[in-house]
C-alpha cells in the first residue's frame, strides 16, 4: 500500500492505494518571486508586444475608453492607468475626453464610490462610470453576430468612442477558459440581452478552467472583442497565490495569447494517458471550504478520468450554507436531463453549477468524503458517500484490477494537460 496525503480543511488525511494501482501525485507547479508590480507595468509599456505603442494607435481630440471587469482590485491598476494616461495625451487625447468604466457582467454592479477608490488620484480629470446591463436607461448598440447567430449589443458610448481599452487579469476562469480579452469587454460593457444569451453556454462542460479550443463560450467572446473594434489591451499574468508575474500591453489577441502561453507553460501539467480513478481535493482551507470550490476540483480532472471511471473527492465544505433556491433546484433536477429541461426553460442565475453537476455526475461515479449533512450530500447533491478515504478509495477501486490511480492534492491550483 502507498500512504498518501490530502488536504483537508485545516489538516490532512490519508488514503491507502494499492502499489500495483497507484501511478503518482501531480502537485501545482510553482514560479520564482516576480519583480515587483512597478518593474513589470514600466517595462510593458517601454517594449510592447510588437513595438506597438498606444500613443500610435490614437488621434488627437478623440474619446477614449478604458475597461475593466470584476477582477480589477486585485490588478496593480493605478501603476496601468497612469501609463495607460501617459500614451493617451502623448497621442493628443485629453483626460477630460478619457473614461474608465467598471463592469462586473451579470454580477452585482458596481459603486461608484469603490470604482473611484480603486484608481485614486490617478484619475483626476478622468470621466468614471460603472456599467449596470440591468438599467433601464442603459443605451446600446448592436454590433453584429456571432457564428452561433448571437446579437452582440454593447453600450452605445463605448462602440462610439474611438479609441477602447482593455485592462485584464489573465488567469483561469471557471467558464471562459481564461480571464481578460472578451471576458473583460463584456463584463464591462454588454448588454443584458447579450450577458444572457451568454449565460446559457455556462452549462457546458467545454466550458471550464484552462481550456480555450473547443470551448463554445470562449469563442463568443472572442467574436465579441472582435466586432467591438477593441484598439489596445493591457493583460496581466496572475498565478496561484494572487500576485501578478508578468504583464503585457499591445493587440488585444496577442496580448491575450502571450499572457496564456506564459502561464501554461509555466503552470500546466502535462499527463500522459487517461487514468481509471483520480484522487482529488480542491487544496484544503480555505479551498475546499464551500461547495463551489469543491464542484470547480472534479472539473479539473474531467479529460484525466475514462469515462465511467470514478473520482474520490475529499472536501471538508465547513463554510457552507446552501441557499434555499439551491437546495430545491437539486430537488427538482436530480439527473442531467431533468436540469437540461429546466436550464433551458429558466435560465435562473446560479442552476447552471446544478446543470454541470448532473452532467459530471452523467460520466463519472464520484465518491465525496465531506463534512456534509447525508441528507445533502447524498440525497440532494447526488455523490456517493464515505466515511473517510480510505472506505472511498475501496469502492472506487472495487472491479478495476489493475486500473490507475492519481492524486491531484491541490486541485484548484493544477491545470492539466492530458495527453491520449
Amino acid at each position: 500500500m502507498v500512504e498518501v496525503w490530502i488536504p483537508y480543511g485545516e489538516t490532512e488525511v490519508c488514503a491507502n492505494i494499492p502499489a500495483e494501482n497507484y501511478l503518482g501525485v501531480v502537485e501545482p507547479r510553482e514560479l520564482s518571486p516576480p519583480p515587483s508590480p512597478e518593474t513589470l507595468v514600466s517595462k510593458a509599456f517601454e517594449s510592447p508586444l510588437s513595438g506597438l505603442k498606444l500613443s500610435s494607435l490614437v488621434k488627437a481630440g478623440g474619446r477614449a475608453v478604458i475597461l475593466l471587469d470584476e477582477y480589477a482590485s486585485s490588478l496593480p491598476l493605478r501603476l496601468i492607468a497612469a501609463e495607460i494616461l501617459k500614451e493617451l495625451e502623448a497621442g493628443g487625447v485629453s483626460r477630460d475626453k478619457t473614461a474608465f468604466l467598471f463592469g462586473r457582467g451579470l454580477g452585482e454592479a458596481y459603486d461608484l464610490e469603490e470604482a473611484l477608490e480603486l484608481l485614486g488620484e490617478t484619475c483626476e480629470g478622468c470621466r468614471v462610470g460603472v456599467h449596470n446591463p440591468r438599467d433601464e436607461g442603459l443605451e446600446t448598440a448592436e454590433v453584429g453576430s456571432t457564428s452561433r447567430r448571437v446579437k452582440v449589443f454593447l453600450r452605445k458610448d463605448v462602440v462610439e468612442a474611438e479609441i477602447k481599452v482593455l485592462i485584464g487579469k489573465v488567469s483561469p476562469h471557471p467558464y471562459a477558459g481564461y480571464s481578460g480579452l472578451g471576458q473583460t469587454l463584456l463584463s464591462a460593457a454588454g448588454s443584458l440581452r447579450t450577458l444572457s444569451r451568454n449565460y446559457m453556454l455556462y452549462g457546458s462542460l467545454e466550458a471550464r478552467a484552462g481550456r480555450l479550443e473547443g470551448n463554445p463560450l470562449y469563442s463568443e467572446l472572442l467574436e465579441a472583442a472582435r466586432m467591438a473594434g477593441v484598439t489596445y489591451a493591457v493583460h496581466v499574468v496572475y498565478g496561484w497565490d494572487e500576485a501578478p508575474l508578468r504583464v503585457f500591453a499591445g493587440k488585444p489577441e496577442e496580448t491575450f495569447g502571450a499572457a496564456v502561453v506564459f502561464f501554461e507553460e509555466n503552470f500546466s501539467s502535462t499527463f500522459e494517458g487517461k487514468v481509471r480513478v483520480a484522487l482529488v481535493s480542491p487544496g484544503g482551507k480555505p479551498y475546499d471550504s464551500t461547495f463551489d470550490g469543491a464542484q470547480q476540483a472534479l472539473e479539473r480532472v474531467i479529460d484525466l478520468v475514462e469515462e465511467g471511471g470514478s473520482i474520490v473527492l475529499a472536501a471538508e465544505c465547513s463554510g457552507e450554507r446552501l441557499g434555499s433556491n439551491f437546495l430545491l433546484w437539486l430537488s427538482e433536477a436530480k439527473n442531467a436531463e431533468k436540469a437540461e429541461r429546466i436550464f433551458k426553460e429558466r435560465s435562473e442565475p446560479g442552476f447552471h453549477k446544478i446543470l454541470r453537476l448532473r452532467r459530471l455526475q452523467s460520466k463519472f461515479r464520484v465518491y465525496l468524503v465531506s463534512g456534509l449533512p447525508e441528507t445533502i450530500a447524498s440525497e440532494l447533491l447526488g455523490f456517493k458517500t464515505a466515511r473517510n478515504l480510505d472506505d472511498a478509495m475501496r469502492l472506487a477501486l472495487r472491479g478495476i484490477g489493475k486500473g490507475s490511480v492519481v492524486a491531484l492534492p491541490s486541485a484548484l491550483k493544477t491545470l492539466l494537460k492530458v495527453k491520449v
